[in-house]
């Protein structure tokens, strides 16, 4: 008794071996999922180098987030890109960066948590 027969089973690669190869090359180099590596790009100017990060405003309700979150941001920047961190702690009730930090950062990222 002949077991019942899939339409896969009727297929045939009637093809040279170059062309199957060729094809299953290009099959593979067009299924590609678009993957990059970190911190390869950048739209910062390239002259920067030194990059402060003080400590970002909080206008949330909930305490200290902005504690986690800045920490969080420092450790990928130092993770996965060249840039040279300063952490900037600023004085209670003025602006977010010290006069110091900005001195000596080449560029400063400011951030204010809005939701948690």
């Amino acid at each position: 008794m002949d077991a019942p027969s899939s339409p896969f089973s009727r297929l045939r690669w009637n093809c040279g071996g170059a062309i199957c190869l060729a094809l299953l090359a290009l099959l593979l180099l067009t299924s590609s999922c678009g993957y990059h590596t970190s911190g390869a790009s950048s739209i910062l100017p390239p002259d920067v180098k030194t990059l402060a990060i003080p400590s970002f405003q909080n206008q949330t309700h909930t305490y200290h987030v902005e504690t986690g979150l800045t920490a969080a941001v420092i450790r990928e920047f130092n993770t996965r890109t060249r840039y040279r961190i300063i952490q900037s702690a600023p004085p209670p009730g003025s602006a977010p960066a010290t006069q110091s930090a900005n001195q000596s950062a080449d560029a400063t990222l400011l951030g204010t948590v809005l939701s948690a």
